[in-house]
């Protein structure tokens, strides 16, 4: 779950020349969605925005309005974390919302207090902000923050009829497939797309949703007015009024059929109040871990040779038994040549003593 900080947060601060920009209709249609908050904030000249956060990753959202005239010099900018520059991801031709320019993906970054800067010299076309969106580490209160909680969250629950689809999203196109969802907090805006003609077909569809098992309203999924020649991704399909602050549970019904829009889910943003508990508040942050260096172990080896200096200790030993044994050989191969001597002097002198005798 990342937490979502639109760009009037008072925890960002602002530098130079910055204004608010209004969205307009025609701005906020377009295939990547509409802004968050129908809100920007736009900069000309030199200006920076800082931010510090405390968790695993972070990125900065905003739109790419700049027209590549002859001559045109676009916004240069530069983000950095701790100090540290990380890439951008240059601008597209294109006017897009919901554009990624600069990004510290999860897994690259170590889980702990950092402090994010964005520095900007925009001249002749101006540089738009939309928000920052970051994964806080776990003892992050969540309280009074709006949280991103994307559609594989292990709290969803989904019932028959619901896949994954391209996966990027959950769809289904059976009528009166369910989705539920337990939360803590005031609101909740249900966020998805809208796949081209080529895909699905264009006809209008409706869903209900319900919160805490009360009365169902029905919400409009597809006009059916446009065959979209591309798909539309980050189209809101509901919010839900504010609701009492504490634990709820929304619960939406799919009512189209496979020859409608079907209804899909990318993500949900969830408006906290001064929650504490609870699925949203304890639920997973989706922290990736950041492996520590191996540590060193000592490992003791069934030995394969004797070590030297038990080797010299052992030849030693070996030295000495080898010599004891041969000189004990040699000892008693005297003793018994002695004896054998004596012996045969021995039968020699009793054979002429005989001799004489007779």
């Amino acid at each position: 779950r990342q937490i979502i900080v639109g760009n009037t947060n008072d925890a960002i601060e602002y530098v130079g020349q910055w204004e608010n920009i209004s969205v307009t209709a025609e701005m906020d249609f377009n295939w990547f969605g509409p802004t968050y908050n129908d809100l920007l904030r736009s900069t000309t000249g030199d200006s920076s925005l800082s931010f510090s956060f405390t968790g695993s990753s972070i990125t900065l959202i905003g739109r790419s309005n700049f027209v590549n005239n002859s001559g045109t010099i676009f916004p240069v900018f530069t983000c950095s974390i701790d100090g540290i520059q990380i890439p951008n991801e240059g601008f597209s031709l294109v006017a897009t919302n919901n554009y990624v320019l600069c990004d510290q993906k999860p897994g690259t970054l170590v889980d702990r207090e950092h402090h994010f800067s964005l520095a900007v010299t925009a001249s002749q076309q101006p540089f738009y902000f939309d928000r920052i969106e970051y994964i806080p580490s776990n003892n992050v209160s969540l309280s009074q923050a709006t949280v991103k909680v994307n559609h594989t969250d292990p709290t969803i629950s989904y019932g028959a009829g619901w896949a994954n689809y391209g996966n990027f999203v959950n769809m289904t196109r059976s009528a009166g497939s369910e989705m539920t969802f337990p939360f803590v907090g005031k609101s909740v805006t249900w966020v998805s797309y809208y796949p081209q003609a080529a895909e699905v077909p264009q006809n209008a569809s409706e869903g209900l949703y319900s919160i805490d098992g009360g009365s169902f309203t029905t919400f409009q999924i597809y006009s059916g007015v446009l065959d979209l020649p591309s798909s539309q991704f980050n189209q809101v399909f509901f919010k839900t009024p504010n609701l009492t602050s504490g634990s709820h549970v929304l619960k939406v019904v799919y009512q189209g059929s496979s020859k409608q829009m079907p209804l899909s889910l990318d993500y949900l943003y969830v408006e906290n109040d001064t929650a504490t508990s609870g699925p949203l508040a304890d639920g997973p942050r989706n922290t990736p871990t950041i492996s520590s260096p191996p540590t060193t172990q000592t490992v003791v080896p069934v030995p394969t040779h004797i070590p030297s200096a038990v080797s010299s200790t052992s030849s030693g030993h070996r030295d000495i038994l080898i010599g004891g044994i041969i000189g004990g050989v040699l000892g008693g191969i005297v003793v018994l040549a002695t004896c054998i001597s004596l012996w045969l002097w021995h039968r020699k002198r009793q054979i002429k003593l005989e001799l004489m005798s007779s």
